[in-house]
């Protein structure tokens, strides 16, 4: 079988971009192979950071536990629950809204791990660019170890805002979660 120079120039063509497809396919290939071994690395090196951060930890807790001074000492404490009840121990806190009793008194629990020495809780009124009009309500003062707070709040009639807390560790502290509380 003889090939005319048209056929010649379109076998050649068509070899030519397979050729070309054949290589880019073969670079591919390799950029692939050669990004694996570059996460390979990378992950290997994490896990060296990693390792090195437990052993750092590790000697903070080792320096802690032997009574040296670490920066574990100043920790905020964390607020671990806020429960709503009216004063016969019923749970008030429904879908968001913390629903005040006729009488207007809620007890409010809080359980709280770490140190602590005081929580402030504040209220809000609800709108937007209200949080200039917070007021608080009371400071609870926590005896050490104390890691269960109760509080009874006699609430304003007609209260509607946003409550929260904030829990002290001397000059370091966390904030709750914001509440929203309604009193008709």
């Amino acid at each position: 079988m003889r090939f005319d120079r048209k056929q010649y120039r379109l076998m050649l063509l068509i070899l030519g971009v397979v050729f070309i497809f054949w290589m880019l396919f073969l670079i591919l290939r390799s950029r692939e192979c050669i990004n694996i071994e570059h996460q390979y690395k990378e992950a290997q090196n994490m896990i060296v950071q990693f390792e090195k951060q437990i052993d750092n930890l590790n000697n903070q807790l080792k320096q802690y536990d032997s009574g040296v001074k670490t920066s574990y000492d100043n920790l905020p404490p964390t607020i671990k629950e806020i429960n709503f009840y009216d004063v016969s121990d019923n749970d008030i806190l429904k879908s968001g809204w913390v629903s005040v009793p006729e009488n207007g008194k809620v007890k409010i629990n809080f359980q709280i791990e770490g140190d602590a020495t005081n929580l402030n809780m504040y209220i809000a009124p609800t709108g937007t660019e209200t949080y200039l009009l917070q007021e608080i309500i009371d400071t609870v003062y926590i005896l050490p170890d104390q890691s269960n707070v109760e509080y009874i709040w006699e609430v304003p009639n007609g209260t509607l805002g946003h409550f929260w807390v904030i829990v002290y560790n001397g000059d370091v502290a966390r904030e709750s979660e914001t509440y929203n509380i309604y009193y008709e």
